[in-house]
């Protein structure tokens, strides 16, 4: 077969999760793994209840853990015009994106909108703007959601264009994902502190419908239990590729991390040592950001392998260094933010199980974001990943050391030893040279310079024999969700 036959044939299937329409008003309910929130954060009929990446059902797409996002899939009328009405909530970031499906691949951008560029309501403030005022009891803003396909060029102010060119005559299926990166006093309120926006739909005819009728007529599915599912590697593709190399394949000394461009290229590594190598440089490398991706992030993504260090029966810890890229701090309600000077509006890293079509990369632990990872004077940080029987005496946070939990759910589809990590630079200043968006396939680490963390594996003795902190030994129990 020809080699480009073979790419083609290895191209990532798309899985459609069918479930019925939730058209009745949405009861108030709890959120596992997080303190008792607001009715608003859940009662909503269109936008149900947010990603819960406690709960396996919820946990798909590859969430960050200190981010909450809400999905809606709806069908929008030829000619409906759809408002929303809210007020900025209390958090890091906050975007609203709509999504489609492309040559069989759900989950693509198809347009974006993040909180900076949102004007506020007159006689409101945009509390994403720095210097104003966080707190500030003024923050109504308004976005609008056409029916019209994307223009070319000068799209009318906070909206969103979620048609498709040709079906605007028609009805037409619209994804719409809420994001909100760290509210302040995460996870107290997983809304920010405000309500949800209040949508209205003005009919073609001009006929206002709102509330429950609204989510009726639109056939309101939500909840990312029925996010479309699709982007993942075959199963049997991705466990017989994984089984083909060496041990802790496709994980290698020292980690590697590749920039993510599309849901194909992720096969790199997998055929990285394998006979299927020389398939790699047919792999496309454009940007196509699928799994529902956050447009305002760019991803590095790495393999590690508890079996690659010199403890054989996988004991081992793998630590990662590197530079933290200067960000906003708000998860304590700082009254103010400078944004505009960071080189990230967010970091974080994160671990997940397999891209397998049947698991999605969930959220295998959870994330560290970048006010949970102490540095040094100078901006490094010291990151430490181990099962919690093996986790170093001084990897703690008064050790000026990040931990995170492995656990033994590995890839989730037979591999306990092996993990996937991610990397999240958000919303990069134009500045900030050494940003993973200034990357291309093959440059990361030239480009990234002391921001690309090098890993290292050791046993659990060695880590602490290399330390000079003395703190008390860690508990031994798996941590909470964070909090502050």
């Amino acid at each position: 077969m020809h080699a480009r036959s073979i790419v083609a044939a290895l191209a990532l299937a798309g899985l459609l999760a069918v479930s019925a329409p939730l058209v009745a008003a949405q009861t108030p309910t709890p959120m596992p793994g997080y303190p008792p929130q607001p009715d608003y954060v859940t009662d909503s009929c269109f936008w149900g209840s947010p990603l819960n990446w406690h709960v396996p059902e919820q946990n798909v797409a590859g969430p960050d853990t200190a981010a909450i996002y809400w999905y809606v899939r709806y069908q929008v009328p030829a000619g409906a015009v759809i408002t929303l009405k809210g007020d900025f909530p209390h958090g890091r970031f906050l975007s609203y994106t709509t999504y489609k499906t492309v040559d069989g691949e759900p989950g693509v951008e198809n347009t974006f909108i993040t909180d900076q560029t949102i004007a506020p309501d007159p006689g409101s403030v945009n509390p994403y703007e720095s210097g104003v005022d966080r707190d500030s009891p003024n923050r109504a803003f308004t976005v609008t959601l056409s029916p019209e396909p994307p223009p070319a060029s000068d799209p009318a102010p906070n909206t969103l264009y979620t048609g498709t060119e040709g079906e605007t005559d028609q009805t037409q299926t619209v994804e719409l994902i809420e994001r909100l990166y760290v509210p302040d006093h995460y996870p107290a309120d997983l809304a920010g502190g405000v309500p949800l926006p209040v949508p209205t739909m003005a009919l073609a005819d001009g006929t206002a419908v709102d509330s429950q009728a609204l989510c009726d007529q639109l056939a309101v599915i939500n909840g990312t239990q029925n996010i479309v599912q699709g982007g993942g590697v075959p199963d049997n593709l991705y466990t017989h590729l994984r089984d083909l190399g060496d041990v802790g394949h496709p994980a290698v000394v020292p980690p590697l991390w590749d920039k993510y461009v599309n849901t194909k290229y992720m096969l790199k590594p997998l055929l990285a040592g394998t006979v299927f190598a020389p398939l790699i440089e047919f792999l496309p490398t454009e940007s196509q950001a699928g799994f529902y991706a956050n447009p305002g992030n760019a991803y590095v993504i790495a393999y590690g392998d508890r079996r690659l260090g010199p403890d054989a029966d996988g004991h081992n810890v793998l630590v990662f260094t590197g530079k933290m890229p200067v960000h906003p701090k708000t998860v304590d309600g700082e009254p103010l933010a400078d944004f505009d000077s960071a080189q990230v509006r967010y970091w974080s890293l994160c671990n997940y199980g397999s891209i397998a079509t049947s698991v999605n990369a969930p959220a295998n632990t959870d994330c560290l974001f970048d006010e949970q990872v102490p540095t040094d004077a100078d901006g490094n940080f010291t990151l430490a990943i181990s099962l919690t029987e093996d986790r170093p005496a001084s990897a703690t946070t008064e050790c000026g050391v990040a931990w995170m939990d492995w656990t033994l759910k590995g890839d989730r589809i037979g591999d306990e030893f092996l993990d996937l990590f991610m990397i999240r630079n958000q919303l990069a200043n134009p500045d900030f040279a050494e940003a993973i968006q200034n990357t291309v396939p093959g440059t990361e680490q030239e480009v990234m310079g002391p921001y690309y963390p090098q890993g290292t594996y050791m046993t659990p003795a060695q880590f602490d024999e290399q330390s000079s902190c003395t703190a008390v030994p860690p508990p031994t129990t798996t941590a909470a969700p964070p909090t502050t």
